[in-house]
């Protein structure tokens, strides 16, 4: 019987660590749950000596390590490599432990005569049902070397897409934490000096001063209370947005939301037409590709829409016929399809939509951050400004008094 070594949580502090014998890594998880335990990572114990190290295979790897992995096993099997020799090989110029124990274990199951496909199957959280997916075309259809080719290219578009999309929002939210933090600094040290200034002065104050004044003692001694109500009301909101329920609701309004919501909207459709296209122009069938498409599209309203699509295509319509019954993707979308479908390229035209989108989706982020700028520096502006002028305005009084 196979042994597992696991590492596990008991109570908010203590790690415990073993070695317990088991069938499958299933059986180790439930039977260290049964003992009140939380498993952090379980691997076998042969692969583990094999490495010489301590690795979890079944921790996340990032888009960019997945990619650049791709690209090598295609480039690798492009040059006449078998699939094992190929994980072998980037298995020895793997840095990252954790993805090098997902290869040790995807060559391991290679080489006992298991699918490569069925292989990635043991580790959903890096391997999508997208990626299974083409890579079980690419074996069916002999061609595994271009479908992960093609797999390596639409993983690192959606990474560019993300970065360029971080990095627009990187100094609006940089400018946002700066503000924040001289608001803090102003109500928490400045404030409460001045305070005490004015008390001993016995004047009677501006109500401005007044009413900051307040808010400044308020926070001093109840900000605890503050965090605690807006812990509260995240905490609830999260638990809402993670039933279906609450996940249609914020996602419908998401989607309703000025300039956001046509960004949502846009990167949805771009992220549904790029990865449909590849579906099909790898082999894999519309139903079958529609059902893998479902769990890549992040927003659930879009998703539900997708999923009456595919019940629909599989009653007899049309792709085009039935994106033209949803209200989320515009006419054009229904259009380039419907050409598609007429001339045989459909894929092409999905192709060419999610590249249209993707341009969009650039074009609003641009427009976004060029408004979050100007609007932060006006918002924060006014609030640093409103504090100042609230701590001169018993200064002002205080000298028109003596003149």
């Amino acid at each position: 019987m196979p042994k597992f070594v696991y590492k596990a949580k008991e109570g908010p502090e203590r790690i415990v660590e073993g070695i317990m014998e088991a069938e499958t890594r299933e059986q180790v998880v439930d039977r260290l749950q049964g003992m009140g335990y939380f498993p952090i990572s379980v691997a076998e114990e042969s692969v583990l000596k094999g490495e010489g190290s301590f690795l979890f295979p079944e921790g996340r790897i990032k888009r960019s390590e997945l990619a650049v992995f791709t690209r090598q096993l295609s480039d690798l099997l492009d040059s006449g490599i078998t699939l094992l020799r190929a994980l072998n090989l980037i298995e020895e110029q793997t840095e990252n432990l954790v993805l090098r124990g997902i290869i040790s274990t995807l060559a391991r199951e290679i080489k006992e005569g298991k699918r490569f496909s069925d292989s990635l199957l043991k580790f959903p959280q890096n391997f999508s049902r997208l990626y299974v997916a083409l890579v079980k075309a690419g074996e069916v259809g002999g061609m595994l070397d271009e479908v992960l080719l093609g797999l390596a290219d639409y993983l690192e578009k959606e990474e560019e897409l993300r970065a360029r999309v971080r990095s627009a929002l990187a100094y609006p939210l940089l400018m946002a934490g700066v503000g924040v933090a001289t608001i803090f600094i102003l109500m928490s040290f400045v404030i409460p000096r001045l305070a005490g200034i004015f008390k001993d002065m016995g004047q009677n104050l501006p109500v401005p001063t007044l009413l900051l004044i307040k808010l400044g003692d308020f926070l001093q001694n109840f900000w605890w209370l503050v965090l605690a109500f807006f812990s509260f009301i995240f905490f609830v909101f999260r638990r809402r947005a993670q039933t279906a329920e609450g996940s249609l609701f914020f996602d419908r309004i998401k989607l309703n939301f000025p300039l956001f919501g046509g960004l949502i909207k846009k990167s949805e459709i771009a992220r549904f037409c790029r990865t449909l296209s590849t579906l099909l122009r790898n082999g894999v069938p519309m139903l079958g590709a529609l059902d893998t498409v479902i769990p890549v599209i992040n927003n659930s309203v879009i998703r539900k829409e997708i999923e009456r699509m595919h019940n629909e295509v599989r009653d007899g319509l049309s792709l085009s016929q039935t994106i033209t019954k949803s209200p989320y993707f515009p006419p054009l979308v229904s259009n380039m399809i419907a050409v598609g479908e007429e001339g045989g390229v459909l894929e092409n035209s999905l192709m060419k939509v999610a590249e249209s989108f993707e341009r969009e989706v650039e074009r609003i982020v641009k427009v976004i951050t060029s408004l979050i700028e100007p609007a932060l520096i006006l918002v924060m502006g006014s609030v640093v400004g409103f504090i100042v002028i609230s701590m001169l305005l018993p200064i002002f009084q205080l000298n028109l008094v003596s003149w």
